[in-house]
């Protein structure tokens, strides 16, 4: 890549992995608006400027449905790459105004948040129609959930 990146997330979109924003170390909280893409074919990066104009972490953003999706104030929006901009979808369901983390599952979108940072969590599956299903967590499963991933093999 062509700079350090603290915080960044990297996500794989359109057969490249991409690597969203990020700050480097002395400049803490000042996210950058670029993304870096590597591609396999030629072993190079490539810079794409603006990609991330959200100014903050890309922690709850992923690639799902071919898109690259990012919940954020109280809102799920969809990065469009033909206009360079991001579309919103939906508002997130009562009682989520933070999004801590989001995967894919099948073929929806597993989403865990709370009215603030630390708050208590509630769990629900996003689908593409824009439709919420809150998820009940056995009473054992009650833990903050801070990160989730899907492996597809």
């Amino acid at each position: 890549m062509s700079q350090e990146r603290d915080r960044c997330h990297g996500v794989f979109l359109d057969g490249k992995f991409t690597v969203l924003s990020g700050h480097a170390t002395d400049a803490q909280g000042q996210f950058e608006k670029s993304a870096e893409v590597f591609d396999q074919n030629t072993c190079s990066w490539s810079r794409v400027e603006n990609t991330w104009s959200v100014g903050e972490s890309p922690i709850s953003c992923l690639a799902a449905f071919g898109h690259l999706y990012f919940f954020h104030n109280k809102q799920v929006t969809r990065y469009n790459g033909n206009k360079n901009f991001w579309e919103v979808m939906a508002s997130l369901p009562e009682g989520m105004d933070v999004v801590t983390c989001a995967t894919m599952w099948r073929d929806k979108i597993f989403v865990c948040g709370s009215t603030s940072r630390w708050g208590e969590q509630v769990c629900y599956m996003f689908h593409s129609s824009g439709k919420w299903v809150p998820i009940e967590r056995p009473h054992d499963f009650q833990g903050f959930v801070q990160n989730a991933i899907t492996v597809e093999l």
